[in-house]
């Protein structure tokens, strides 16, 4: 069974087009016109072993166009990083914040984000990007021992 997932999204502002399997080998093709988010997805995409495939997106500010659609739900996220000491002079890292509420939004689950310490803004996202691919490879690989919905309730 292929686990794959496309959306497209078209606007007067913005056209959005983004592929996602599951099950892929990290081999990635990004391009969001945003030099920084291609590398910070490029490392979810590497260290989750997902096959995404994003390979246009017009609008430089899609990440505020993303971010206002996924606001709606009340899924819990948590973002705790440190100060931003030493800014790498990109103004989309302030972004980031926002881009993984409406991921988090978006994709319906709770996404905690706490980092100890760091001082370069540049490496304290790399950090995050890395460990959220990694969480979500491992919540997303199959467990052959579950057979049915894995709920106390018998629905999620």
């Amino acid at each position: 069974m292929e686990r794959t997932a496309e959306i497209k999204r078209e606007t007067k502002e913005t056209e959005i087009s983004v592929k996602l399997n599951l099950d892929g080998s990290g081999k990635v093709k990004i391009s969001t016109g945003i030099p920084f988010y291609d590398h910070m997805l490029t490392l979810f995409a590497v260290h989750g072993f997902f096959q995404p495939c994003v390979p246009y997106i017009i609008d430089p500010y899609f990440l505020r166009v993303v971010a206002l659609t996924g606001l709606y739900s009340n899924i819990p996220t948590v973002y705790n990083v440190p100060p931003k000491t030493n800014i790498d002079g990109n103004t989309f890292t302030v972004l980031t914040k926002e881009f993984l509420r409406a991921f988090s939004n978006r994709c319906g689950m709770n996404l905690h984000v706490n980092v100890s310490y760091g001082e370069n803004e540049h490496h304290i996202n790399e950090s995050i990007f890395k460990a959220a691919g990694r969480a979500l490879d491992q919540a997303a690989s199959i467990d052959v021992r579950i057979k049915d919905i894995h709920s106390t309730k018998g629905t999620l």
